[in-house]
Formats: structure tokens, C-alpha cells, sequence
């Protein structure tokens, strides 16, 4: 016995319990009631075995505790739904960003220990005690070390910042729920309420502001000329930022005497941002008389229109972004304004000119319809239409 027993770990296999042991008519030893323990299982069997006694037919491992093999972790799912959604770099990015939070504060929870209190303490943790980029700041600490830092209220994440991680969260549970994962989606119903509306946030330019805008942009029109088109195509077409840097010179066409923006994603490095996003805009008569189309002649040898770099994760939005915020911030000292309050501003003109329709307005802006299908360009509207309501942009002293 002793040859046989020393190759086992007698430290690991002596907590076995039995109610009674058999002989066989062929010699060998059944043992009855066998109970292990459960960390050592695996090792008691095989001593019993190598001493030639044999367990009841499938119930050897009967009172085995093993951990549910259906148990699936915060994380593991969250693999599962990256490579069932495969989203772009940038939101790949966010999202693992935000996620990894999540594991961090909850020590990557079991999906079945994930319930509407968990997910209202992370509201209330993150809100109160998590600053805005948190890893970035902190790369080296975990989420529940960066809590418990003393972090100024200036830093701390604004209703909005929330909201977006909920939401992160939220889509994640979304198909864990529709795949039979999760039976409820914990996220939904816990915003909380941002004490300021979009409009708000982002409002138009007034009219001093604009007046400040469009003269110091003058003095940009010769040695940052990409600067100078790119805010005034902005205050006079009301086009997102990536649309204008992502512009190819055969993209400004002149169609039945009009000359248009082409807003498409036909190049790898272009994207549209809805099926509304892809039109026609009438060029404002402003940007033709300032010189535009001969811009447009000189840079025709360009694989774009304008020289700006195109980032991998953020797109064109990037560098642009850097610039002509700074420029409106520092150079024209708006400092609460961003280039996205050009979209509202041209949004507002429209609006407020009656013989536009909501109609005309979310086609130039380029915003999905609900319920509704249009063609190709303009949604439906003719290029002269669209012209004259692109005109009804107008801004005193400019």
C-alpha cells in the first residue's frame, strides 16, 4: 500500500467520508455513501481507485460541487457582444473604456448577480465620485481606487457624461436580453436628468458673436485658408464638421446651373452619419462671391479638398476640431462655444424664416425622417427649391 500511496498528496485527499464498504464476489471493494470533499474530489478518486475500491456506477462525483458551466461573467459577455456588434475603432474604444469600469467597481459580476440595485449604485458612484476621463487621468488605478481620491467638483462627470456610460451599459444588457442571456435590461429607467437641454448646451451664435467670428475669420483667408472655408462653409450650410474635411474636389458639383456640396461616403475614408446624412447642398451664394469655386479649381489635383489629417479612432473631427475650436475660443474669446453651434446657428435662420418647412430644414441639415422615404439627394426636394432656402441664411454686418 505504501508503493501506491506515495504517489498521491495524502494532504489532499483525506476528506472523504463513507457509510459502508463491500466486497465483490471478484475480491474488489465498492464503498457506499461516498461523500468527498468537494476542493479534492479529483484526487481522493484516484487514491481509491489505485487502492482497488470501486464507487457506485455514476455516483462517484454525485455530490461534486462544480461551478455552473452557464455562468457567464460581465466581461465574457461583453466579448461575446464585440463580436457580435464589431463596432468602429472609436466606439470600440469607449466602450471598453467604460466597461472595464464597470468590471472594476463590481469585480466582473456574474450576469445572474446583476439586478436594478447594482446598476443604481453605479449611477450614484460614478456621479458622485468618478472625474470625466478618469483612466486617462489615472491609467495607473483601478476604478475603485480613483473613488476613493479627493476630485474637485469641476472635474466631476456632468449628468451627460452619466448618462453615456448608462447607456454603454445599457446596449450591452440589450443583447444579452434579446440573446437569451440576461432577462432584463437593469440599465433602463436610471438617467438622471441633465439640468440642461441640447439647445441649451449648444446654442446658436448670437449676433456679436457671429460679427466677431466672420471678421477674424477674414484675416485667415490667406494664410489659413483652410481654417477660413471651413468656418465659413460652416456658418452658411450648417454641415457637420466631419462632412466639410472629408470633401473631395469632385465633390462640389454644379447640377442644373447650381452648384452643390455632394455629401456621400464613396471613399474609405468618408462615412455618412445616417441615410439622411447623404445629399445635395446648394452652395450659399456668400461662399461662391468669397471666392470658392476658384479654391476649388486650384485644389482639383487633391486626393481632398483640404489639407486636414485624418485620425484613425476620432476621423476627420480630430485635428480640424482642435483648430477651429481654438480659433473660435481663444482667437475670437467665445470660450463657451464650439464649431457645432455653426449647425445651430444656420438651424435657427432657417426655422425662423416662415416660407422654409420643417420639411426643407431637415434636408439641408441632413436629419433622418422619421416614417418618411426620399431619393438619392435633397429627399425628395428640388436643388432650386433647397437653393432658396440655403439663401435665407443671413447674418447682419457679414
Amino acid at each position: 500500500m505504501s508503493d501506491i500511496l506515495k504517489n498521491f498528496n495524502l494532504k489532499k485527499a483525506t476528506s472523504f467520508e463513507a457509510s459502508s464498504i463491500i466486497k465483490n464476489s471478484d475480491g474488489s471493494f465498492e464503498i457506499q455513501g461516498f461523500k468527498s470533499d468537494p476542493n479534492q474530489v479529483d484526487a481522493e478518486l484516484k487514491m481509491l481507485q489505485a487502492l482497488g475500491f470501486t464507487l457506485p456506477a455514476n455516483k462517484g462525483t454525485q455530490e461534486k460541487s462544480e461551478p455552473n458551466k452557464d455562468k457567464i461573467t460581465f466581461s465574457e459577455l461583453f466579448d461575446r457582444y464585440l463580436e457580435h456588434a464589431q463596432p468602429n475603432a472609436e466606439t470600440l474604444q469607449q466602450d471598453r473604456s467604460i466597461c472595464q469600469i464597470f468590471i472594476e467597481l463590481f469585480d466582473d459580476p456574474f450576469l445572474d448577480d446583476i439586478n436594478h440595485l447594482m446598476l443604481t449604485n453605479f449611477v450614484e458612484t460614478i456621479q458622485k465620485h468618478m472625474p470625466t476621463n478618469a483612466k486617462k487621468s489615472y491609467p495607473k488605478l483601478t476604478a475603485k481606487q480613483i473613488i476613493k481620491l479627493n476630485h474637485p467638483a469641476s472635474k466631476m462627470m456632468k449628468p451627460s457624461n452619466v448618462n453615456k456610460y448608462l447607456g454603454r451599459i445599457g446596449v450591452v444588457f440589450k443583447y444579452a436580453v434579446n440573446h437569451g442571456l440576461m432577462d432584463a435590461n437593469y440599465a433602463t429607467g436610471k438617467t438622471i436628468r441633465e439640468h440642461e437641454n441640447a439647445r441649451e448646451k449648444r446654442r446658436p451664435f448670437t449676433s456679436n458673436e457671429l460679427r466677431v467670428l466672420l471678421n477674424e475669420n477674414k484675416v485667415s483667408a490667406n494664410k489659413k485658408p483652410d481654417l477660413y472655408w471651413l468656418v465659413n462653409i460652416g456658418a452658411y450650410s450648417g454641415m457637420r464638421l466631419g462632412e466639410i474635411c472629408q470633401l473631395q474636389p469632385e465633390d462640389i458639383q454644379q447640377v442644373d446651373g447650381i452648384w452643390a456640396f455632394d455629401i456621400n461616403n464613396n471613399h474609405k475614408l468618408k462615412s455618412c452619419k445616417s441615410s439622411g446624412s447623404k445629399r445635395l447642398i446648394p452652395i450659399h451664394s456668400k461662399i461662391i462671391k468669397d471666392g470658392f469655386i476658384e479654391f476649388v479649381q486650384v485644389r482639383k489635383g487633391n486626393e481632398f479638398l483640404f489639407g486636414w489629417k485624418y485620425h484613425d479612432l476620432k476621423k476627420w473631427g480630430h485635428y480640424s476640431g482642435k483648430s477651429v475650436n481654438n480659433f473660435i475660443k481663444k482667437t475670437c474669446s467665445i470660450s463657451e462655444q464650439s464649431f457645432h453651434c455653426f449647425r445651430h446657428t444656420v438651424a435657427d435662420c432657417l426655422m425662423k424664416n416662415r416660407t422654409v418647412s420643417k420639411e426643407v430644414q431637415e434636408a439641408i441639415l441632413g436629419h433622418a425622417l422619421e416614417g418618411q422615404s426620399y431619393g438619392r439627394y435633397g429627399k425628395g426636394f428640388g436643388l432650386d427649391e433647397l437653393k432658396d432656402a440655403i439663401e435665407a441664411v443671413k447674418y447682419d454686418g457679414a
